[in-house]
């Protein structure tokens, strides 16, 4: 009987945990943070779209963070047959597309009892892209890393294999740039952030690092702390650079030279804290991540009416009003992944929905 695929949690870290807790709370503030870009070009609205821009720029290593870590724990996975490729996803992908295709359909479901009608081409449509919901293209590229991973791993012994991800990596930016700034200024973020060749990068130098442990050990705090504020400062520089010239995708895409330089310097940076010990509470919130990934949008959305509807003038404080509906959303998806956990079989929270 062949070998199956080395288990991917082997020898886990509890920091990574810690820090995908972290992620997810930075995603809830990138997606709040939306709701200042309306203060753009209204008089007297630059420290609102400011700090929206601030936010945003700042949140844009959260899912750098989650592919890191992601790369990480498939860093050894390992094929030599057909079979075991096949046990690989068979386990590796239901993890994620079952509760992709429940929410999927819950959303749809939604939308069709609002609008009273359903095309089921459309529906279908809406799954395959991931567009059910704001942040769903995320699982789509992360079930291509999946597929791709033990050739990923294979071209990763050569040589000069991490050098040839970053060249691939850096090649496709290039052409995303040149994309957005002459032919198609519109493109829609989900089709720049699905392709798995603009995380390339990021997926394999975690894989990497599970493979040369410790290489990136030696960087001091005390250059990488100065490293990250300042490819910060770069990237909320870019997007005004970018405003400049009308192209808003691009202004605050993920997808931009600066803010993946910005978010390798704070990978970087969590690789040298890594043996530091974290609160509970971070890897909780880490074990919940995926869940509240699911459902925080349309709790994010309720929470956005009701406050926006009990206190309006609140609206004009965004730091503020996106700082009380990001701690609604994290708290009421918290609470309700706790409750879920206790209350459903196992099967039905973690299979099913992701919790």
């Amino acid at each position: 009987m062949p070998k199956a695929p080395e288990s991917a949690a082997k020898g886990r870290i509890e920091a990574f945990d810690a820090y995908r807790g972290m992620a997810i709370v930075l995603v809830v503030f990138a997606h709040c943070a939306g709701l200042g870009w309306e203060y753009q070009h209204v008089e007297g609205g630059a420290l609102n779209f400011g700090w929206s821009v601030a936010i945003r720029n700042l949140a844009l290593c959260s899912l750098p963070m989650f592919l890191f870590v992601s790369g990480w724990l498939l860093g050894k996975v390992r094929c030599a047959t057909w079979g075991e490729y096949g046990s690989y996803l068979s386990k590796r992908v239901s993890r994620v597309a079952i509760p992709y295709l429940v929410w999927s359909v819950f959303f749809i479901a939604l939308g069709a009892l609002r609008d009273r009608s359903l095309d089921p081409v459309q529906a279908v449509w809406i799954i395959l892209t991931g567009q059910a919901d704001g942040p769903y293209y995320f699982i789509l590229m992360m079930i291509q890393f999946y597929l791709l991973a033990p050739l990923l791993t294979r071209a990763l012994d050569w040589r000069h294999g991490m050098l040839a991800m970053f060249l691939l990596h850096i090649a496709w930016v290039c052409g995303l740039y040149s994309a957005q700034l002459y032919w198609m200024p519109d493109l829609h973020f989900a089709v720049v952030k699905t392709p798995f060749l603009s995380w390339l990068s990021i997926f394999t130098f975690g894989m990497y690092v599970r493979r040369n442990p410790g290489s990136f050990d030696q960087y001091p705090p005390a250059v990488l702390i100065p490293l990250c504020v300042a490819l910060y400062a770069a990237a909320i520089g870019e997007t005004y650079f970018f405003l400049g010239f009308d192209r808003f995708e691009l202004a605050i895409s993920d997808i931009r030279f600066t803010t993946l330089a910005f978010a390798f310097a704070v990978i970087l940076l969590a690789l040298r804290m890594k043996d530091r010990p974290y609160p509970a509470f971070w890897q909780t919130l880490g074990a919940y991540s995926f869940g509240i990934f699911f459902v925080h949008g349309i709790v994010l959305r309720t929470c956005h009416k009701l406050l926006g509807t009990l206190l309006p003038g609140l609206m004009d404080i965004q730091p503020v009003y996106q700082s009380a509906i990001a701690l609604a959303t994290l708290a009421i998806c918290v609470t309700g992944i706790y409750i879920a956990r206790r209350m459903l079989p196992e099967n039905v929270w973690s299979r099913l929905l992701g919790f």
